[in-house]
């Protein structure tokens, strides 16, 4: 869930401020109660502080910029206690999320051979068409540069091992869909893992596909897969009973109602 800081009243009339300082930066985690901007008016300081803790998803302003209250700063990704445990201690340039002891990063070049080998896993969980004996012949980098993937996301577990790995990218199909449906892909190695990075990869790739605008998200599983089939289920997915091709299924998230 996502937590807008906003130019907040400082005492009882409308006043413009000069934006001074940025305390925080993109991906990095910030504490309740914790000073985020610095506001200036009649050379006097006025520190902003979130009113809860999160990670930082964007910054709507710049030094120098002149704002009044109401004004957007910028919006946290809330860290809640059921949801993520807690956000993440790793270099703030890379993670995105923390939950349990999995970690939530961008994709990196030197990931691709890990998550390939996830790909062709025989009991990995999976959202994708190809079975393992498929994966094995194709050219998985070129797969995945080829496509766009946006955004592209890796779980890490507590050894820092490359543990799961998750995609969008834009259906390609009618024109008059193209752009509003997007096709995810989450492969899991350990689908029986007490602490799988499934929900956590599939979580953020949902609200990754709100936030661009995208009003349907789907996935395509092997009938045999049942574990896939299961996962999908218990994350909002419905199957589209009138699609059936060459032994899969056809899944679909509307995104335009979870947003409303």
């Amino acid at each position: 869930m996502n937590y807008n800081i906003k130019v907040p009243r400082f005492g009882q009339s409308l006043v413009e401020f000069t934006l001074v300082e940025i305390i925080t930066a993109v991906n990095e985690h910030i504490k309740e109660g914790q000073e985020v901007v610095l506001l200036e008016s009649d050379k006097s300081i006025h520190p902003v502080v979130a009113e809860t803790q999160g990670v930082v998803h964007e910054i709507y302003k710049s030094v120098g910029e002149r704002v009044i209250e109401g004004d957007l700063l910028l919006t946290l990704v809330r860290c809640e206690r059921g949801d993520y445990e807690n956000c993440d201690g790793r270099p703030k340039s890379e993670s995105i999320l923390r939950a349990e002891s999995l970690v939530l990063r961008e994709m990196r070049l030197e990931d691709i051979e890990n998550c390939r080998k996830i790909w062709t896993e025989h009991q990995r969980l999976a959202t994708g068409r190809r079975v393992p004996s498929t994966c094995e012949k194709v050219d998985f980098k070129n797969w995945l540069l080829a496509n766009e993937h946006q955004p592209s996301i890796v779980c890490e577990n507590v050894d820092q091992k490359v543990c799961g790995w998750g995609v969008i990218h834009r259906f390609e199909g009618s024109p008059l869909t193209r752009g509003q449906t997007g096709v995810v892909s989450v492969y899991v190695e350990d689908p029986e893992s007490k602490a799988s990075p499934a929900v956590l990869i599939m979580r953020h790739l949902l609200r990754s596909a709100m936030e661009s605008r995208m009003e349907f998200l789907l996935a395509i599983v092997d009938f045999k897969n049942v574990r896939s089939v299961q996962f999908l289920e218990a994350t909002g997915f419905e199957r589209l009973k009138h699609f059936q091709s060459s032994g899969s299924e056809l899944w679909c998230y509307d995104l335009s109602q979870s947003s409303n």
